[in-house]
């Protein structure tokens, strides 16, 4: 069984629930991309990507739930302990939803911040999967 990695990355931020369902789903399909490109590049992990829910994103596109329930439910997932680690993509700005989720990582297992799915961000996400590791064993 594969070590699971949360993949979490800002949706609606700063704007809370007044955010436009337009900037969400940019912001959606970006996050989708980069965690797919972290998948290709590291496939020993499962990488947890909530933002590939369909149907929790039609709800909260429906507004028949809000973004902060979901953010609740996942950092309520993070802190059961299932995961490795909880990889942040900046932007991660205080008192958003993946603000939270970073902290949950960080109580829960580890918490590593990413720029993009660039060779930088790769290299520095595989440095920082090492030392873990390093710490594991």
């Amino acid at each position: 069984m594969k070590p699971k990695i949360y993949f979490s990355s800002e949706i609606r931020g700063l704007e809370g629930e007044d955010c436009p369902w337009d900037i969400q789903y940019e912001r959606i399909m970006r996050a989708m991309q980069v965690c797919e490109v972290y998948r290709e590049y590291f496939p020993q992990y499962e990488w947890v990507c909530p933002h590939e829910n369909y149907i929790v994103n039609e709800l909260v596109k429906r507004g028949l739930v809000k973004g902060e329930d979901v953010v609740n439910i996942e950092v309520d997932w993070i802190l059961s302990g299932e995961f490795l680690a909880v990889v942040v993509m900046e932007p991660c700005h205080i008192g958003t939803g993946v603000h939270r989720e970073a902290i949950a990582g960080h109580d829960a297992c580890s918490t590593v911040f990413i720029k993009d799915g660039d060779e930088p961000s790769r290299r520095y996400f595989a440095q920082r999967m090492a030392e873990l590791d390093a710490v594991r064993l």
